[in-house]
């Protein structure tokens, strides 16, 4: 995976691009909170529509070909800049910025402010609904930034876990070998802490730049947020397991 230190544009950046051609803005929060208001020319995409649900209750990723139908009706294509917007503290903006990185999308950036309580004054929200242009989205998975729970199971020993979930979850019952690293501690109340910060965390957890590391947590959302803290300091070898903790217990996989 391409290092993605700069992963974020400004509300400055936003407000002169808001009606660029070449840029799709992603409002991740509900639909009653988009409804109400949103930033103009945004469209809302949540969490549910790119995932599929198992039979053990797991949110795994779309299949190639429905995520590629999906974004296509979206107007998103890989020529376009796609921005994503929503709030740090919930896990849905890093779900779907991670599913459009493994979707094969490198051209993601992230608004760096929370949007639910945006000052008005800055004249770029709106109810208005957009108008959609269709586009042609070509998947191109990226298999490196995903493992599956047989894969995981059978190579513990070649992987850093780190558990996203809060430390009381992990206290309770984790993967083998799983480190604590609630996603909550990268996050402050409208961005991702800043790099140093981020860095000295992860370095106070052992974690080394050459690492093979997995992120999980209760159903992958959660997870992708510490996915995006990590590549965001420059950690490349990073993966989603989303099946995470439902899929793991559900297979009667041993925790600790």
């Amino acid at each position: 995976m391409n290092r993605h230190n700069n992963i974020f544009v400004t509300l400055d950046w936003l407000r002169n691009n808001i009606n660029n051609p070449d840029v799709v803005i992603i409002d991740t929060r509900n639909k009653l909170l988009y409804n109400h208001n949103h930033i103009i020319n945004s469209v809302s995409i949540s969490v549910e529509q790119v995932i599929k649900i198992s039979n053990n209750g797991a949110h795994l990723v779309l299949d190639v070909q429905n995520l590629s139908i999906f974004f296509s009706n979206c107007g998103i294509d890989l020529n376009k800049t796609v921005v994503i917007c929503g709030d740090y503290l919930d896990p849905a903006m890093a779900r779907i910025a991670w599913t459009l990185f493994y979707s094969g999308h490198q051209r993601i950036k992230l608004l760096n402010a929370g949007i639910t309580n945006l000052d008005k004054s800055l004249m770029i929200t709106t109810n208005s609904m957009p108008k959609i242009k269709k586009t042609t989205f070509v998947s191109n998975t990226n298999d490196m930034l995903r493992i599956t729970t047989n894969e995981l199971k059978n190579n513990l020993d070649n992987f850093v876990i780190l558990d996203a979930r809060s430390i009381p979850e992990y206290m309770h019952s984790h993967l083998p070998k799983a480190i604590s690293a609630p996603f909550s501690d990268g996050i402050h109340s409208n961005s991702f802490q800043n790099k140093q910060f981020l860095t000295q965390m992860f370095e106070d957890k052992k974690i080394n730049l050459n690492d093979e590391i997995v992120c999980y947590c209760t159903h992958g959302h959660r997870a992708s947020s510490l996915f995006l803290q990590l590549m965001y300091v420059g950690y490349n070898k990073i993966k989603l397991y989303d099946g995470s903790f439902v899929d793991w217990t559900a297979q009667h996989l041993e925790t600790e």
